[in-house]
């Protein structure tokens, strides 16, 4: 709902500027009032030695109905509806679609504190498009090259912005080494989860199975699909990147290894969706530190709860060809 309101007022002329604030506040609705009123936990309790309907036993006390009211997350009720009702998750996820062309992540804002001029945009794990929508609003004269190996993804991916000649599609997986790999993707109840894929069954159900994130998650309905997809590795595309975006379920670390060329040869700023330890000590080698956006700037350290992406700079700010990556941060 919140996008929906999103995306009606930056369409609106000279109010793009305020899309995601006024979001932000319809979140808020959403999540401290409507869903309180919509999520009832009904919990029935009898006195001992009764039944449900009219007690037949003399002097026997009328039955007690206790409603407890457990608010949750509008997204967590979002979820509980894509599993149960035919179409929504497709209708939601087609009004976010059409949301991204006004707005976007704040995180993506960081764009605007690179000194990227025409240079080509990598995204890994394009999903349907919304980063790739994200990066065509704000940097309209950047290329961006795509890489998405779930199929149906893939061709949502194409019929949004085959017709765009700055954008290029993969449909492929990328790692440390080229080969098959093996995919999973799940699917709750009425809901494909194609966003989820993974290269792991773990990696692919563990977000559905995390109880803060799912109203009533119910195991039955969870099931998983398996297929094989090519795997490349980035360096063998020979690209050079200005800006490596990557949200891979957990490979990313994998896709790292098999950039390790690109990397020292184009030093990158890059975007990486939940960083582990591991890739933060294997990006560290090569001379990155991670910077959470913070009020327009890069400030040093991991981004917070909340916040999807963090990004990793070069520390010198400059790429091999000596051209300044970064430019000065506003007072």
């Amino acid at each position: 709902m919140s996008w929906i309101v999103a995306a009606a007022i930056a369409a609106a002329p000279g109010l793009s500027g305020r899309a995601e604030q006024i979001r932000r506040r319809a979140d808020y609705l959403i999540r401290h009032y409507l869903t309180s009123l919509i999520l009832i936990a009904t919990d029935i309790k009898f006195p001992p030695g009764h039944r449900l309907g009219r007690s037949r036993l003399p002097g026997a006390c009328p039955m007690t109905i206790t409603l407890e009211f457990k608010p949750t997350s509008a997204k967590a009720l979002a979820r509980f509806l894509y599993a149960r009702i035919p179409g929504a998750a497709r209708v939601r996820f087609a009004i976010k679609d059409l949301a991204t062309r006004y707005v976007s992540k704040p995180e993506f804002d960081g764009v605007a504190r690179l000194a990227l001029g025409e240079g080509l945009i990598v995204d890994v794990g394009a999903n349907r498009g919304q980063s790739v929508a994200a990066f065509r609003r704000l940097l309209p004269r950047c290329p961006v090259v795509a890489f998405e190996p779930e199929p149906r993804s893939a061709d949502r991916l194409a019929s949004r912005f085959g017709a765009d000649r700055n954008v290029t599609i993969h449909i492929c997986a990328l790692g440390r080494r080229p080969g098959q790999l093996r995919f999973f993707v799940p699917r709750y109840g009425r809901w494909d989860c194609d966003g989820m894929a993974a290269m792991s069954r773990n990696e692919a159900t563990e977000w559905l199975r995390d109880r803060g994130r799912m109203f009533r998650f119910d195991e039955r309905k969870l099931t998983v699909e398996e297929y094989q997809v090519q795997c490349r590795t980035l360096d063998s595309f020979g690209l050079s990147p200005r800006l490596l975006k990557l949200h891979a379920q957990g490979a990313e670390l994998d896709i790292l290894n098999g950039a390790t060329e690109t990397l020292r040869r184009c030093r990158p700023a890059l975007m990486c969706a939940f960083p582990t330890p591991e890739l933060i000590e294997f990006l560290d080698t090569f001379d990155y530190s991670p910077h959470a956006l913070e009020g327009g700037n890069f400030t040093p350290g991991v981004a917070g709860k909340g916040t999807t992406f963090t990004w990793f700079l070069p520390r010198s700010g400059l790429r091999a060809n000596a051209k300044p990556l970064f430019l000065a941060a506003t007072p």
